[in-house]
């Protein structure tokens, strides 16, 4: 079964659709395009990605940036004190196969 059967996007009797996503390429697959373009509004983190999503596709009156909130109080690097990592090597795997 495809992922529409398993979980229909949006869900059937929607009234108001937002899809809140991103993709960290500069395209979509094409069953992302077909299923964005479903959405009432997409919201996307950043410019790069409403370019990305446009040029692939998704409608642009659909796509909106809203960015990722961060409270820059708290995560302020200068009130903080860095972790100390051990001496030793270690082991990297890549993030994608």
């Amino acid at each position: 079964a495809g992922w529409d059967e398993i979980q229909p996007c949006p869900p059937p009797g929607s009234h108001l659709t937002i899809g809140r996503t991103m993709y960290e390429t500069d395209r979509l697959p094409a069953d992302w395009v077909v299923r964005c373009n479903r959405m009432d509004h997409v919201w996307v983190p950043t410019a790069f990605h409403l370019e990305a999503f446009a040029r692939s596709g998704v409608k642009r009156e659909k796509l909106v940036v809203v960015p990722e909130a961060v409270d820059v109080d708290f995560f302020d690097p200068a009130r903080h004190v860095g972790l100390t990592m051990p001496k030793r090597n270690f082991f990297k795997t890549p993030a994608f196969n």
